[in-house]
């Protein structure tokens, strides 16, 4: 069997297995011999808990009953040294009470009855390979966006200019730098979700003007922005099933394990004293003011402003795509359900401020000169006044990016790689 999993791990995978008969070792072996598993076996529980001390394994699967140490202590073991493993309780015994002990004490993430099906044991060991494929994945993401603040904490850290011009400049371009960071690891949560139609406005776009339309300050408004952008990262670790299908198509149990992404989000800047707040409003921007959202049920007084400004944008953004239901609504609908949930899921205040900025965005749009044209008539100095995204919905070009003949020059070599013209909306 060739595991795709193991090409998603590191390493070539581990897989202790346990029994103390030596003919069903050896068909295990015999079966896993093509695959890509680094297979290691034990005749007995005392030996598979001595290897368990001594080496690391991805997988750990045991006998129910053998003599000596028995499987729900080895798999107990196994979950206490390395609770990273997974776990599989190979029983031919139908004792439900000792089954459900072994499930209990040793965590057990699946079982397998005597005999087997060599194909069904074949994809239980690909489903538990495959989560913890998933789980090294999300611990990469998070060591790379970790290490990406970090070095820029070191580089504020590190700025010592004398005069107040540079000291300025030098801000400006560390924020310029955090936020390609920002934008880029954002672009990474993106990359797997539905693809967001040019025409429909992106959440992280609008909480600023609803921010400072409810009066928050800077650093609040730069946080929900942060929060905005990163609203999704708790998803990056979820199959395509689970982020793909609309949420009232998923099952109860996909539904379930849908509503931890806001926490599981949450952690990736808990750690971080100065993503504090960015950390709370990604955990709490899907809970209602009502108490009928997720993760926590949280009600109105215990939601911060913040997470309740985004819970609202996302909504109305959402809902002009089909990630929230399975059709579309326009931006007119779209506004009239928040209406009818203002006071139930949304803030009155919030949904108050969103209706007037965007029943009013055309009477109020900028006083300058906004033109939409093709890549070979632009001309240095023009700044974009939207993003410019490809056909999936990849962000190009930030809004607000002041052109040079090196960024025209990329953006028509994009334009005729893809075949299709390349229009850009920008401010003379």
């Amino acid at each position: 069997m060739n595991l795709q999993t193991a090409t998603t791990l590191d390493t070539q995978p581990k897989v202790l297995f346990v029994d103390d008969e030596p003919f069903i070792l050896a068909t295990l072996k015999r079966l896993f011999r093509n695959s890509q598993l680094d297979v290691t076996v034990a005749n007995n529980g005392e030996e598979a808990i001595k290897l368990i001390e001594e080496q690391h394994f991805d997988l750990v699967m045991s006998d129910m009953r053998m003599p000596g140490k028995s499987g729900t202590e080895v798999l107990k073991s196994a979950a206490e040294l390395q609770p990273q493993s997974q776990r599989i309780l190979l029983t031919g015994y139908s004792d439900l009470n000792t089954t459900i002990e072994a499930i209990n004490l040793g965590h057990v993430h699946q079982y397998v009855s005597k005999p087997w099906n060599d194909q069904a044991l074949k994809d239980v060991l690909e489903a538990c390979l495959q989560t913890i494929a998933t789980q090294k994945l999300q611990q990469l993401h998070t060591r790379q966006l970790n290490r990406c603040l970090r070095r820029q904490m070191h580089i504020n850290k590190d700025i010592e200019i004398n005069q107040f011009s540079a000291i300025q400049k030098s801000r400006q371009t560390l924020q310029t730098n955090l936020g390609i960071c920002v934008q880029f690891f954002s672009q990474i949560t993106q990359m797997r979700l539905p693809a967001r139609r040019d025409e429909v406005p992106n959440p992280a776009d609008i909480v600023n003007q609803v921010g400072i339309s409810l009066g928050l300050n800077d650093t609040q408004r730069q946080h929900l922005y942060m929060a905005a952008l990163f609203r999704h990262i708790g998803k990056s670790a979820f199959p395509d099933a689970l982020i793909k299908t609309p949420f009232e198509k998923l099952t109860a149990t996909q539904k379930k394990a849908y509503q931890q992404h806001p926490n599981i989000g949450a952690k990736y800047f808990a750690s971080h004293t100065q993503f504090e707040q960015v950390a709370l409003i990604v955990q709490q921007h899907r809970e209602f003011c009502n108490g009928t959202g997720f993760p926590k049920g949280l009600k109105s007084e215990s939601i911060c402003m913040e997470a309740k400004i985004l819970c609202a944008v996302c909504d109305y953004c959402d809902w002009q795509t089909t990630e929230l239901k399975s059709h579309s609504k326009t931006a007119k609908e779209a506004i009239n359900a928040l209406k009818k949930q203002s006071h139930k899921h949304y803030d009155s205040r919030v949904v108050e401020a969103i209706t007037y900025l965007m029943e009013t965005q055309i009477d109020q749009s900028i006083e300058v000169s906004e033109q939409r044209m093709d890549c070979h008539e632009l001309l240095p100095g023009m700044m974009t006044s939207a993003n410019i995204v490809n056909k999936l919905g990849h962000l190009l070009l930030a809004q607000g990016t002041v052109l040079d003949q090196g960024v025209i020059d990329k953006l028509i070599d994009i334009e005729t790689s893809l075949g299709d013209p390349l229009f850009v909306s920008v401010i003379d």
